[in-house]
């Protein structure tokens, strides 16, 4: 495989892997919102109606799919969904049976960050002696 991995492969695969699953994500809860409110923190839904936060959620997801796909910034993206994988897996653990995969996301989003701020400053990866 040497020489058929360009550099740009692996950040490419984690747009597009993440893109395409907040894409998902954010046309579903449009779409059926009362399958998402269970998972908004009870101090959440004391202050907002749920379907009106999944929908805002919902709207903040579609806003990094667009983000994804122009790809300015990828390491702010990064961080940003990684805050918002986080938020989501330590106020639901009590279902970690479904939210489990969240983590993996997680560490994308944040393999993705790395990897965009090593391009914006390589000097970031070297070690000084």
């Amino acid at each position: 495989m040497g020489g058929l991995v360009r550099a740009e492969t692996p950040m490419l695969l984690l747009r597009i892997g993440l893109g395409l699953t907040l894409l998902y994500a954010s046309v579903d809860t449009w779409l059926h919102p009362d399958d998402w409110v269970g998972y908004v923190p009870n101090f959440v839904s004391e202050q907002v109606d749920a379907t009106l936060f999944v929908r805002m959620f919902a709207t903040v997801q579609f806003a990094l799919v667009v983000w994804l796909a122009i790809g300015a910034y990828l390491w702010l993206a990064g961080l940003i969904l990684t805050a918002a994988l986080s938020g989501i897996l330590l106020t639901n653990l009590g279902v970690l049976e479904i939210t489990f995969r969240d983590i993996g996301l997680a560490f994308a989003a944040l393999a993705m960050a790395a990897l965009d701020r090593q391009q914006v400053n390589p000097g970031l990866t070297k070690v000084k002696k």
